[in-house]
């Protein structure tokens, strides 16, 4: 299961590995800290973590489309997260 949270930080990671770091917007960091937070608190069994995946998404979404499935994503991992913890 913790291979479903670090999943689009990984990625996200490593399309900014391939594109190059040097070029890489300054708000994209924010994306990277905010997914690894979700990853890492997600992981630990915190339902409540999958909010900072959300607000990611939520700032992506403003931007493509890719946001919005970063919100269902994590609003559904949360929610698998939360069940499970009961």
């Amino acid at each position: 299961m913790v291979i479903l949270y670090a999943f689009p930080a990984v990625l996200y990671i490593g399309f900014m590995a391939i594109v190059g770091l040097g070029s890489v917007a300054p708000v994209a960091w924010l994306y990277v800290i905010l997914l690894a937070a979700a990853a890492v608190l997600l992981s630990k069994s915190r339902w409540w973590g999958s909010l900072p995946g959300m607000a990611a998404g939520a700032l992506l979404a403003f931007q493509n489309a890719v946001g919005i499935a970063l919100v269902v994503y994590y609003a559904i991992l949360g929610i698998i997260c939360y069940r499970r913890k009961k």
